[in-house]
């Protein structure tokens, strides 16, 4: 069963800066110099962590920018390199 998310309030300092609650980088074991994405609208603003992709990933991505057809993200093909 999936966790309940955790829901704390914080503030912008006049740097512009918003501390992430404790409760919440334990849970989500955030760490000093993780990286986030930003978005805003309206009166939401929301965070998405940024994670490196895996090998898999990056081919598939280079290959669907090329217009070709994306790979399945399945097991690994016999004899491929890590």
């Amino acid at each position: 069963m999936p966790k309940a998310p955790l829901l704390k309030t914080t503030s912008l300092s006049t740097k512009g800066q918003v501390v992430i609650p404790e409760a919440i980088r334990k849970g989500m074991k955030l760490e000093a110099g993780a990286q986030f994405v930003v978005y805003g609208q309206g009166d939401t603003l929301m965070l998405k962590m940024i994670a490196a992709p895996d090998r898999r990933e990056l081919k598939a991505l280079f290959e669907r920018a090329a217009g070709r057809r994306p790979l399945k993200m399945g097991a690994p093909r016999k004899g491929a390199k890590p």
